[in-house]
């Protein structure tokens, strides 16, 4: 039989993905159980905790940093010694486990940046990239599967070798070519499609450069 075109290939891969995902919805009796294990309970965390500014101020991230590790804690020991059963509780259990710890990286990293220098010279390569999050996850994403799926490379290599394809990919690309794209436009591609859409306008894209300001005149003296 004659091999079907990549197009083709990749539009079956997305019907299985969309089946599988659909077919995991339907199985949910109980639809806070999907709520709970779905992402669009970080995407509504995620707004929260921009809208209430928490990340502006170092203070705010002392004590989230505090009452995630606590939290954290509780959750870990509630786990262990009443062992919920599969369902809504332990879902309940696994998110509180894993929204504790995910807050306590990125306010210890953000914490870290603030009160170290040696750390935020060492972090400010990922600057860029991550004003792109979305687009160099996407990026990554299409890039990876090229090279693994049927209908790309095919390949098949080990767990480790994966890991420094993908990070010589990030580091070797994406960091450049962010840095580059950020220099020229105030979102990426997939970010600013995603805003566009958010507030239902097209919204502006070049990178809005300040004013340089003349310099005064000296009069002169003598």
């Amino acid at each position: 039989a004659a091999r079907s075109s990549p197009l083709r290939a990749y539009s079956l891969e997305v019907g299985v993905r969309w089946n599988g995902y659909t077919n995991q919805l339907r199985g949910f009796a109980d639809p806070w159980t999907y709520v709970f294990r779905d992402v669009f309970l970080y995407f509504l965390i995620g707004l929260l905790v921009g809208r209430a500014r928490i990340l502006h101020e170092p203070g705010r991230w002392r004590r989230a940093l505090t009452l995630s590790v606590v939290f954290g804690l509780v959750a870990a020991v509630w786990s262990y010694v009443a062992e919920p059963r599969p369902g809504f509780w332990q879902n309940v259990t696994n998110r509180a486990y894993n929204i504790s710890y995910t807050v306590i990286y990125v306010a210890g990293i953000a914490l870290l940046y603030t009160y170290s220098r040696r750390a935020a010279r060492a972090l400010d390569v990922f600057a860029a990239p991550g004003r792109l999050g979305l687009t160099n996850y996407l990026m990554q994403s299409v890039a990876m599967t090229l090279l693994s799926a049927n209908y790309g490379l095919g390949w098949s290599p080990t767990t480790s070798i994966w890991v420094v394809i993908n990070v010589a990919f990030f580091f070797a690309i994406q960091v450049p070519l962010s840095r580059w794209w950020i220099a020229r436009f105030q979102f990426g591609p997939a970010e600013w499609l995603w805003r566009s859409l958010t507030y239902g306008r097209l919204q502006p894209l070049r990178a809005i450069r300040a004013p340089r300001m003349a310099t005064p005149a000296v009069a002169p003296t003598g």
